[in-house]
């Protein structure tokens, strides 16, 4: 990751932005939802994998700022909502966009088509992520 922000430094014009936007680690919600109510039916839990990469993007995007490569000018969080129409779209979506990144346990698959069994007709299941963007502007300079 050093040397990505070290080539998208020596690229980017001075004064330009990088953008930082990626999932916020740890759960993600999965409500069973419709025109009558919004059932927490789950999570999904992002591997320990994903955790790491996403400290060491910290740490690396931190040394540089550090390093007076780009400074941090403004950084939130917002909600993002992926909606499917039964948990077998889920399931398949996770295994085959997100293998090793979310996973969700048996117990949690059991209550989530339980609870789907007896929702409404119109019903439908929305997972929720957390994403961060942060925007870093580019200092003048050479990388180091």
């Amino acid at each position: 990751m050093a040397h990505a922000l070290s080539e998208v430094h020596r690229v980017l014009q001075d004064n330009g932005h990088l953008l930082d936007l990626r999932p916020r680690t740890g759960s993600a919600p999965i409500h069973i939802v419709s025109a009558r109510e919004h059932v927490l039916a789950g999570e999904a839990l992002q591997a320990a994998a994903e955790h790491a990469h996403s400290d060491a993007a910290d740490a690396a995007l931190t040394e540089a700022g550090r390093l007076g490569l780009f400074v941090r000018e403004h950084a939130t969080s917002f909600p993002y909502f992926y909606f499917w129409d039964s948990p077998n779209e889920v399931q398949r979506y996770l295994q085959e966009e997100w293998d090793g990144i979310f996973s969700i346990s048996e117990d949690t698959w059991r209550a989530l088509r339980a609870a789907w069994a007896i929702a409404d007709g119109d019903a439908s299941l929305r997972m929720e992520m957390n994403l961060s963007i942060t925007r870093w502007r580019k200092l003048g300079g050479r990388a180091a």
